[in-house]
């Protein structure tokens, strides 16, 4: 289960778009499915559920695990976000290109969706709380977790960084392995970098997305001992569909009280 066909009294994707996405008005679980959507040139739309009755509405027809977000696409309805992830990198072959390459991308995946929860539970740690009723943060909640976040990241960027750099070290066996060398390599432009085999994944696509965030949330510390997640943060951000989604209505800021509210108000909470 988990992809079913659009008929019925169901609800209709949007004309004139290859794919419409159904979530909050806000980042969440949908974030990684722009971001695919985009790294693959997808033409897609977004419905918000911003209502209960909304929200019942489709639970009733088209989530079957009563979960957002919902993803129409080439005449399916898809929901569960992983599910939706890794069609989309199948979609545009980017689920690795042998049987050791697609398994290295899905660990990853799932290594991403670790601290992925991390990014999507801040706003309501930090506006979610009683204390935050007058619209400031929830600051000893919020501490707390940007302390996990931080603690998290430190370790996951720096199994991704050595991930990187031993795939530079297979695809060219003679590339000097001290850090400075490596840097200069990439300053000059020699190769690029990826986080499994020669050319890009949805493993590169989903590690810049979340590098982005968590730099968003922590700041640019992050990832100043990262020299080569931040080269891949901006092959990333460079291609064509993902710079042109960034600056536009799809791409969603980070949340605030109101998007907790609408959440909140959408799961009756």
């Amino acid at each position: 289960m988990g992809a079913t066909s659009s008929s019925g009294d169901f609800e209709r994707p949007s004309d004139g778009h290859t794919a419409t996405l159904y979530y909050f008005g806000g980042r969440g679980l949908a974030d990684q499915i722009r971001w695919m959507l985009a790294a693959t040139n997808v033409d897609f739309c977004q419905k918000l559920v911003s209502s209960r009755d909304k929200f019942l509405e489709l639970a009733g027809s088209q989530l079957p695990f009563g979960q957002l977000p919902l993803l129409q696409i080439d005449n399916m309805d898809i929901v569960q976000s992983q599910a939706a992830v890794r069609y989309l990198a199948r979609r545009a072959h980017l689920q690795g290109r042998s049987a050791q390459e697609v398994l290295k991308c899905d660990m990853i995946a799932e290594a991403v969706r670790d601290l992925l929860s991390l990014l999507t539970s801040a706003t309501f740690r930090k506006y979610g709380g009683p204390g935050s009723a007058d619209g400031s943060i929830n600051a000893e909640e919020w501490a707390v977790h940007f302390k996990l976040m931080k603690e998290k990241w430190a370790f996951a960027g720096g199994r991704f960084e050595a991930i990187m750099k031993h795939n530079l070290s297979e695809l060219y066996p003679s590339t000097p392995r001290t850090a400075s060398d490596v840097e200069a390599m990439l300053s000059r432009g020699d190769v690029e970098v990826h986080m499994v085999g020669g050319s890009l994944t949805y493993a590169d696509v989903l590690v810049a997305h979340v590098t982005t965030w968590m730099v968003e949330e922590c700041g640019t510390g992050a990832v100043s001992d990262f020299p080569l997640l931040v080269t891949l943060q901006n092959q990333v951000i460079s291609l064509p569909g993902v710079k042109k989604f960034i600056k536009s209505k799809n791409f969603f800021p980070l949340g605030d009280r109101a998007y907790v509210e609408q959440v909140n108000t959408v799961l009756g909470r």
